[in-house]
């Protein structure tokens, strides 16, 4: 889906102190990011528009606001910091709309644009009114929130509230099954979200269903299981001392999905089952538990006193080397720094990172621009979180920019080219979905729904064992179903986007997609 960028008003009498209606110190703060966009978008070839207020002497809106961005005057030009290039596009509008008497509408389908990414000001004035309109006309709409702002601070962000819950605009959904993306770490995050248990309701499939991740909670801190590392596993000499031991295990059953956990909470961890430190680390960071006949590494995710990097991650001189790896396991190493002087520098750009645990300051976008990370430790084990390098915001809501977006946008140019996507293929036999051990199907569409059940297991590997027809996935643009394979050690995850009719392979991230079978999409339509 072709999508542009769109920089509304960043003008002198906005952006400068001295201008008309000067927005404030918080434009030195969206400069440096809108900047970043620009790069960003022009070299992925995307179209890039200027929406500029650009009044006449007498316009109604100074009965509103104080004179501003008089066409012909210096107030009204772009500033110099985000000069366009040539082949920018660059519409003057009268209005808070920049779709209200302007060619906007028809630039953009000329182009065959789909999707709006804003950035700009003011967020609760010509933002927010743009994406409405936008919204209306059929597009879909990206907000960049470190890259709009206001004069006045509430409004701001009222108005970011606003398009998440009214218009429900694309990177400010959190809502169950928004897969932003086809990446595979961020698969069970953006369907989990940053709460412990996914939405719960009564579905096509059957009764109500909590699905919990593999979650311990200690005070107030929320600790996650680390199947992934990428590094070795912990063995027994890694164990410190007990930490506590679980008081209830919430995938047994009793607790509605109004129950928030507390302290001595787990999701699978048996009660009474005790929960260790890990050597060499704080315990704000790891801990470890055994469950399944397995010992797990548990790292902080959330935590109501993390300020700073340092307060979620405690890795500051254990790093060898840190590594891209694969979307598709989470292991396999793509490309790696091991500059230890570098190393050391954009360690301690991370872990003196503020901290953002909002839903807004925490997302990590789903895109061709997120990526894992891996952070090699002297121990042998290692940490992996995904990194949106657009943005900069290390999961979990670390704000990491400047250095590290350069070092691992060099990680990436160093990386190997994706292999082809098949012509044709079969996702029951290509990915063995018959011997899954059970199917999860969760879905927005028309209300939320999740169920799971091991008898469905092989009416789903029917509904797809047959020869379909395959391309390069792209984004899923509406309402979605997500149906998980799960196996012992693995899982098989597929978006079904009901516009498209396509069906995405999001886990293993193969980053291919395949039109649904007739037997697929009466199986997974409400009844």
């Amino acid at each position: 889906m072709k999508r542009a960028l769109v920089v509304i008003d960043m003008i002198e009498d906005f952006a400068h102190e001295g201008g008309a209606l000067y927005c404030g110190p918080s434009m030195g703060q969206i400069i440096p990011v809108i900047q970043r966009e620009l790069a960003r978008a022009r070299a992925a070839g995307e179209p890039v528009i200027y929406l500029t207020d650009n009044h006449v002497p007498d316009d109604a809106e100074f009965k509103m606001f104080p004179p501003h961005a008089i066409a012909g005057s210096k107030g009204a030009e772009i500033i110099p910091e985000l000069a366009p290039d040539d082949n920018d596009d660059v519409i003057p509008k009268r209005r808070f709309s920049g779709f209200f008497g302007t060619d906007l509408d028809i630039t953009l389908r000329e182009r065959s644009v789909e999707t709006l990414r804003l950035v700009g000001d003011c967020t609760n004035i010509c933002v927010l009114y743009t994406a409405a309109d936008a919204r209306n006309l059929g597009y879909a709409v990206e907000v960049v929130r470190e890259g709009v702002t206001s004069f006045d601070a509430e409004a701001h962000e009222d108005a970011l509230r606003e398009l998440e819950k009214t218009l429900r605009l694309t990177e400010l959904r959190t809502r169950l099954g928004v897969i932003s993306g086809m990446r595979a770490a961020l698969l069970f995050v953006t369907l989990l979200g940053a709460t412990i248990a996914s939405s719960a309701c009564y579905g096509a499939f059957g009764g109500m269903t909590i699905d919990y991740i593999d979650f311990v909670r200690v005070g107030e801190v929320t600790y996650v299981a680390s199947y992934t590392s990428g590094g070795r596993e912990l063995g027994e000499g890694d164990l410190g001392p007990e930490r506590l031991r679980v008081k209830q295990t919430l995938a047994r059953g009793g607790f509605g999905p109004e129950y928030h956990p507390v302290d001595g909470d787990a999701a699978f961890i048996p009660s009474g089952d005790p929960v260790y430190l890990v050597r060499g680390y704080t315990p704000s960071f790891r801990l470890a538990a055994r469950h399944d006949g397995r010992l797990l590494l548990y790292e902080a995710d959330t935590s109501a006193q993390a300020k700073r990097g340092a307060d979620l991650l405690d890795i500051g001189g254990k790093v060898k080397s840190i590594a891209l790896v694969s979307q598709k396991d989470g292991k396999t190493v793509l490309s790696r720094l091991e500059d230890r002087s570098r190393i050391d520098d954009l360690v301690r750009l991370v872990l003196d990172g503020p901290v953002d645990q909002s839903p807004l300051g925490a997302r990590v976008y789903g895109s061709d621009d997120v990526v894992r990370v891996s952070f090699e430790l002297n121990d042998g084990t290692a940490t992996v979180r995904t990194y949106d390098r657009v943005n900069g915001v290390l999961w979990r809501g670390i704000q990491v920019a400047g250095l590290f977006q350069t070092a691992v946008s060099d990680l990436v140019l160093s990386a190997p080219t994706p292999s082809p996507v098949p012509g044709v293929i079969n996702l029951a036999r290509t990915y063995d979905l018959v011997h899954a051990t059970r199917v999860t199907v969760k879905s927005d569409s028309p209300t939320p729904r999740i169920a799971a059940d091991a008898s469905l297991v092989t009416t789903f590997a029917a509904a797809l064992d047959e020869n379909m027809p395959a391309r390069r996935a792209t984004r899923p643009v509406t309402t979605q179903t997500v149906v998980i394979f799960e196996f012992a050690d693995h899982y098989v995850s597929l978006v079904y986007d009901a516009a498209s009719e396509m069906l995405t392979v999001a886990q293993p991230d193969d980053e291919l997609a395949v039109r649904a079978s007739p037997r697929f999409v009466e199986l997974i339509r409400p009844h």
